[in-house]
């Protein structure tokens, strides 16, 4: 599949040079990248001798998942205080070098639009969000999928999650939470995780029932082979 990423405008063009969208295996959590990897080969054999267990960067969901994928790094630096007051004021460096009001590149959704939602707003009540500079072209018949990049386990903001339809509009605004009242983010911290999907055009038609002998052997039969070699579901022994 190829993906490409343009900045809305010329203007913009520095901040793609500076700081680009890169597939999810290029920006790993740091605990990701830490943590030591002990292969379910190895935790098998040396389990009963060492204690190893498995980490979570073993785990086949969490892979997939963090390495799935293009990140968007934020394209600048994001400042927000919280004055004695109780006024909350933000700033951000893009404005310095595109030359443009910071509305342009940080607005708000109105408290009235999100006041039924369970979110953490600024001090008005308010959920902000950037606009990205950027313009995603995607295969036909692709939605983006957009959430925070939850393993960073970051405490400042949290990106809230959305879908758009990648292949017939390309850019959007990215609404987050404020769980912090004072903090800085740096240029290239993740911003956002960005999963390409395959739209489906069917419906699902989900079904719920009652099981078989043989669908309950053959359940319990992978259940047990995964405890007995302490392995997951796509590692061999």
């Amino acid at each position: 599949m190829q993906i490409e990423i343009l900045p809305v405008k010329k203007e913009y063009e520095v901040l793609l040079d500076l700081y680009p969208p890169k597939l999810a295996n290029k920006f790993l959590p740091d605990w990701y990248k830490k943590q030591k990897f002990i292969g379910h080969k190895e935790h098998h054999h040396n389990y009963w001798k060492n204690g190893d267990l498995t980490g979570a960067k073993a785990c086949p969901a969490i892979q997939d998942l963090v390495t799935t994928g293009f990140v968007i790094p934020l394209w600048s630096n994001f400042y927000f205080t919280t004055l004695d007051n109780g006024e909350q004021v933000y700033e951000s460096t893009v404005v310095e070098v595109v030359q443009e009001p910071l509305e342009m590149h940080i607005s708000a959704h109105p408290a009235k639009q999100v006041a039924d939602l369970d979110l953490q707003k600024n001090n008005v009540g308010q959920i902000l969000k950037f606009q990205l500079p950027y313009w995603i072209k995607i295969p036909e018949g692709y939605n983006l999928l957009f959430t925070d990049p939850f393993y960073n386990f970051r405490k400042d903001i949290r990106c809230l999650s959305g879908i758009i339809e990648g292949d017939k509009w390309g850019t959007l605004a990215i609404p987050f939470e404020i769980l912090k009242p004072e903090f800085t983010i740096m240029a290239g911290t993740p911003l956002i995780h960005v999963y390409p999907v395959k739209r489906e055009s069917k419906k699902i038609n989900l079904i719920t029932r009652k099981g078989n002998d043989e669908e309950y052997y053959h359940i319990k039969k992978n259940i047990a082979k995964v405890q007995l070699t302490r392995t997951n579901y796509r590692s061999e022994i």
